[in-house]
């Protein structure tokens, strides 16, 4: 219990790391073996790269989920987490790790150049988690073109997980900053069975820089309920992204959708959810609207025309 972390420099001198049970990681705290991991704190401290194949397979993990190779944990649980103010760079897989986490906070952080191994990568690979503050982030530059900006129960290795009454809010995700080739997912939420993502609220975050391979800015699948995306800037940067907000289940429940904006974007919401609310935009114009104006004339789902 309270430990901390603060100010340190990791960097991964030469040598390329392994994958799944012999990943290694800049900076990893754990729960015992019968004990919680309580209280622990990462602050102002950076992982780093060096260039080729010299990197770290990912940069911070704060984890407690033993289902996950490669992640590492005694299924004890963490709670009361901060990692705060931290900069990882050119890592093989994904810059920051959550799993069996409650009740934290993962804010203001840097991410940058990930996926240097190949391969879908992540800036935040979170599962089995609640209650977690993921505010004021940057995820730039992605080095493979099948990563994906945040990744929030992107598979199922088992039986049921969650992440649930969770804020995801004010983040940046930019693909192509730092020379990147771009992201070919902004938040991917969810997996396709056996999923439980409830109650989460996206909102104000800005999501650019798709890849060249099919996109979306936001896609949720499987069973999620009642999350809120909303006041999000959706940006194709040099590509569109095909579709800016993807619910792609019916058993998808009254979820909203409010007030998204949406530059550079194919398909702007493809919704196959249950009872979705869609939030009401206003449009002033002295023209009439005609059957013809459409997102491309500022009138999006739901507009009201003032």
């Amino acid at each position: 219990a309270d430990n901390k972390i603060d100010g340190v420099t990791v960097q991964k001198i030469s040598g390329a790391s392994g994958t799944g049970a012999a990943a290694r990681m800049g900076i990893q705290m754990i729960d015992g073996t019968a004990t919680k991991l309580t209280r622990p704190i990462i602050t102002n401290s950076q992982v780093l790269g060096n260039g080729g194949t010299n990197y770290f397979t990912d940069g911070i993990h704060v984890t407690s989920d033993p289902t996950f190779s490669g992640v590492f944990g005694n299924n004890q649980g963490v709670t009361d987490a901060l990692i705060q103010g931290n900069s990882v760079d050119y890592v093989g897989e994904t810059t920051y790790v959550f799993a069996g986490v409650n009740d934290s906070s993962l804010f203001n952080n840097r991410s940058s150049r990930m996926g240097a191994a190949g391969g879908t990568a992540y800036g935040i690979f979170m599962s089995n988690a609640s209650n977690i503050n993921v505010n004021a982030n940057v995820f730039v530059g992605s080095l493979s073109t099948t990563s994906i900006a945040v990744g929030i129960e992107p598979f199922n290795p088992g039986a049921l997980k969650e992440v649930t009454d969770s804020i995801f809010n004010n983040n940046v995700i930019d693909g192509e900053g730092a020379s990147g080739l771009g992201f070919a997912v902004g938040f991917q939420i969810g997996n396709t069975a056996n999923t439980g993502v409830h109650r989460d609220s996206f909102q104000n975050n800005t999501i650019r820089g798709a890849s060249t391979a099919t996109t979306t800015a936001i896609v949720m699948r499987g069973n999620g309920d009642e999350n809120t995306f909303s006041n999000n800037d959706i940006y194709g940067g040099t590509n569109a992204w095909n579709t800016g907000i993807d619910l792609q289940s019916a058993l998808q429940d009254g979820n909203l959708v409010r007030g998204n904006r949406n530059t550079n974007v194919t398909t702007l919401l493809s919704d196959l959810g249950t009872a979705t609310k869609i939030g009401i935009a206003q449009h002033r114009t002295t023209t009439d609207p005609t059957a013809n104006d459409d997102s491309g004339d500022g009138y999006n789902v739901g507009t009201i025309w003032i």
